[in-house]
């Protein structure tokens, strides 16, 4: 823990220059006035748009890359993944030692009553037992007390860890820059999408035909940790992030469906149109009162619905990917979130949990 918490100091120190950036800090506090202003508007209905997210991508990346192609909030978001994986380690180290510990236990009859065995060496004896025996019985209860001590110990690390950097972040003069990592954290969201797509795309093609997985829960533990010591779990909640992004992938993919139905009546009438126009080499066909099409025009329709098919399952896998990143942030703030985060309001939806459940597949 002590390790961890030097890490973790140094990470946050970097944390807060990112956002203490004229750029950045400017940016944000444009966009949590813009949210203010506008969330009851009726096209934004309490919820950040994803279009604004998308733009602060976009508009970062002209800031200047690294030679690797990261941009600075790619590398924001790195640092968050780091912050994620120090609590994972945290909290593997402590499921290792309770494992240990659980191993070591289970020869002790009844960890609630653990009689002292000197105590009971003493009382059957009938004479005095030797010093040597004595120490013996001594270290003996020592080593069963200890044991049951540890494996009864109810201490939350990543609790402590959270209270601690509580206390300097939060009490420190000049952090009001730090007020804006709520706002962020869909345009972070967008980037780590678009580099998880791209990294398994990367790992399919090096690992064609043997099998492999992807994970990386790394980002979803540092956001929501950041969220607990900032305390703006409420705030972040009330951009309504994954009801956005929920709705935005639903509509496109409803549009997309509807635009290959179009295509393919149109391409079926095409098809029964150049039949009849090449039957009995276009004799009796009415070539004067119907529209016919060559076997080009043909193909080419049977392209454009391709690509809108292609472009359907892209929609679908990237809705499938924040999907993935919603609960893994919803499970990683149950570990950090404390009662006085949680909403009960049903309707303001803390968890994201996406109103909208459209599992429309694209046929292929």
């Amino acid at each position: 823990v002590n390790f961890t918490y030097q890490f973790l100091s140094k990470k946050f120190y970097v944390f807060s220059q990112f956002l203490f950036d004229e750029h950045i800090k400017s940016y944000l506090n444009r966009e949590n006035r813009w949210y203010r202003k506008h969330k009851k508007d009726a096209n934004v209905d309490h919820m950040y748009p994803f279009d604004r997210a998308l733009k602060f991508n976009k508009d970062i990346r002209r800031l200047g890359q690294t030679k690797s192609g990261l941009s600075f909030l790619g590398q924001f978001r790195i640092l968050i993944t780091e912050i994620g994986n120090a609590l994972g380690y945290v909290r593997m180290v402590r499921s290792a030692g309770m494992h240990w510990v659980a191993d070591a236990v289970q020869f002790v009859p009844d960890i609630d009553k653990i009689p002292k065995f000197l105590e009971k060496n003493q009382e059957f004896s009938s004479s005095l037992i030797s010093a040597e025996s004595e120490k013996s019985c001594e270290i003996f209860d020592s080593l069963v007390a200890d044991l049951s001590g540890k494996f009864a110990e109810g201490t939350d690390y990543l609790k402590v860890l959270v209270d601690v950097f509580q206390q300097v972040m939060l009490n420190a003069d000049g952090s009001d820059h730090l007020s804006n990592f709520s706002i962020i954290i869909p345009s972070l969201v967008i980037n780590f999408i678009e580099a998880s797509m791209q990294s398994k795309e990367q790992m399919a093609r090096s690992h064609k035909g043997r099998e492999a997985y992807f994970t990386d829960d790394g980002f979803a533990t540092g956001v929501a940790y950041v969220l607990a010591i900032l305390k703006q779990g409420r705030d972040f909640d009330a951009l309504h992030w994954f009801k956005s992004v929920e709705e935005k992938f639903t509509k496109e993919i409803i549009d997309v469906k509807d635009a290959i139905s179009s295509k393919n009546k149109e391409l079926d009438n095409a098809k029964k149109s150049y039949k009849k126009s090449s039957s009995y080499f276009g004799f009796g066909s009415s070539k004067n009162s119907e529209t016919l099409f060559t076997k080009e025009e043909i193909r080419k329709m049977n392209d454009e619905i391709a690509e809108m098919k292609l472009s359907g399952k892209r929609l679908q896998s990237t809705l499938k990917e924040y999907r993935m990143f919603m609960f893994a942030l919803s499970g990683a703030r149950s570990f950090l979130q404390d009662a006085d985060d949680i909403i009960d309001d049903a309707d303001d939806n803390p968890i994201g949990t996406p109103e909208i459940s459209v599992d429309e597949t694209i046929e292929t």
